[in-house]
């Protein structure tokens, strides 16, 4: 349940703690797992029916009650407005024809004020620098006249500018987007991790190079007259909200501590410096911060769930702490993929 990728300061901050969460296109599942331990009342949908099954297997065997399905992206099987939350990491990049039947559904599932967290890769440094290489070696065969091979089609890849204008054509309202990962991008031309390229990576992603980077991601909401506040989940929130915080949030919620965190122009908490490979705890006990408790560490994820404190499965599960923890106390690790 390691993570690979930046992503996850976005995820949590954002993935609602009320209401039902779907993730569309969820493979093995690793982010149902992760959200299901914070209290998310998620359930992932894959069209491949056997990572469904290996998933639901793992999850017998860990001890994790989720909730598995086989199903299209295209054509969701929930009911029109009924789920508080969307997210597709990766997803909706490998359609031929576009995006737009996939997004299109995610805002007709999502209820008003629901929240749909989507990602795609981004036309990275990487990225260029690789299609750059493959026109010379294309151009150079067509000069010497040998065949160029033909490539299959896998996947789109789309800038935060662009993505954003795809999920607001759908009737979605895009409240925050950006690139990350540089690391990544770095990592895929060939870059040690630790080594300088790593390192100046972690200081060009607090800049706007960050641009460059391997992930674009989109925030968005489904805007109505009566929206679910993302915090308490009561549908009482107007648009004119959406003038002050960038998530619906109610008049009741507005003093809440975290509701601070969900002001315009508030980004994602991204922790720096990363830390590379660290070693895996031996420590299983642990006391949380929250209540005092003694509890044992549950090492299926990275040790404390990535955070850079302990908390016991009662208070992860609490959605104020949750969204505490995700917007304050997160860790930036890589490791590489295995």
């Amino acid at each position: 349940m390691w993570d690979f990728y930046g992503g996850r300061a976005w995820i949590l901050k954002h993935a609602p703690r009320q209401g039902k969460v779907v993730e569309a296109g969820s493979g093995l599942g690793r982010y149902v797992f992760l959200l299901t331990r914070l209290g998310v009342d998620i359930e992932g949908v894959d069209f491949d029916g056997q990572s469904v099954r290996r998933a639901l297997q793992w999850a017998v065997e860990h001890g994790f009650d989720v909730s598995f399905r086989t199903g299209d992206v295209t054509r969701m099987p929930y009911a029109d407005a009924s789920l508080s939350g969307y997210i597709s990491l990766g997803v909706i990049e490998h359609f031929r024809q576009g995006p737009t039947r996939a997004v299109a559904e995610a805002h007709r599932v999502l209820r008003p004020g629901g929240v749909a967290i989507i990602t795609t890769p981004a036309p990275s440094f990487a990225q260029l620098g690789l299609r750059a290489g493959r026109l010379f070696k294309d151009g150079s065969r067509r000069i010497k006249r040998r065949a160029v091979p033909s490539r299959p089609f896998f996947q789109h890849w789309y800038s935060a500018r662009r993505l954003s204008q795809i999920v607001a054509e759908s009737g979605l309202t895009v409240v925050l987007a950006g690139t990350e990962d540089l690391r990544y991008a770095a990592w895929e031309l060939g870059a040690v991790q630790g080594s300088w390229a790593f390192r100046l990576c972690d200081r060009l992603e607090r800049t706007p190079l960050r641009g460059f980077g391997a992930q674009s991601l989109t925030i968005s909401v489904k805007v109505g007259e009566r929206m679910h506040c993302f915090l308490c989940g009561k549908p009482s929130v107007g648009p004119d909200a959406l003038k002050s915080f960038y998530l619906p949030i109610c008049p009741s919620c507005e003093s809440d501590a975290i509701a601070a965190e969900y002001r315009l122009r508030v980004r994602p908490y991204m922790p720096f410096p990363c830390l590379y490979e660290p070693a895996a705890s031996d420590v299983t006990q642990r006391t949380c911060t929250f209540c005092s408790r003694a509890f044992t560490l549950d090492l299926v994820f990275e040790p404390d769930h990535g955070f850079d404190r302990p908390a016991c499965p009662e208070c992860l599960a609490r959605p104020d702490r949750s969204l505490l923890m995700s917007t304050r106390h997160l860790r930036q690790v890589w490791r590489n993929r295995r």
